[in-house]
């Protein structure tokens, strides 16, 4: 039999594991989620090209939208969202230079 002492030790760590994985989920996003609604999809392809042809204005999402992290969001992007929709590739750019 556990002591109450223990248990209440348990349930804080328990709880501090918790808030610490949500905090760091919250932190990186989700790759390619222009939109923000916790999903990559053909759309966040479409809403980077239509920003980068000035149709809208910069996503929800711009960090998350900026696929190889160079700092603009243009349709090498877009190509990149739309890889990860189809095939599944995480992980395309390396040091912002496509993988060869």
């Amino acid at each position: 039999m556990r002591k109450p002492f223990a248990n209440i030790v348990y349930v804080a760590l328990v709880a501090v594991l918790v808030i610490w994985a949500c905090d760091k989920a919250d932190a990186k996003g989700l790759q390619g989620d222009a939109n923000c609604d916790s999903m990559t999809t053909s759309v966040d392809a479409l809403l980077v090209l239509q920003y980068e042809a000035g149709m809208t204005e910069e996503p929800k999402c711009g960090a998350e939208a900026d696929l190889n992290r160079d700092a603009v969001i243009d349709s090498t992007d877009a190509q990149g969202i739309l890889s990860l929709v189809a095939f599944g590739i995480e992980g395309l750019f390396e040091d912002n230079r496509p993988r060869v």
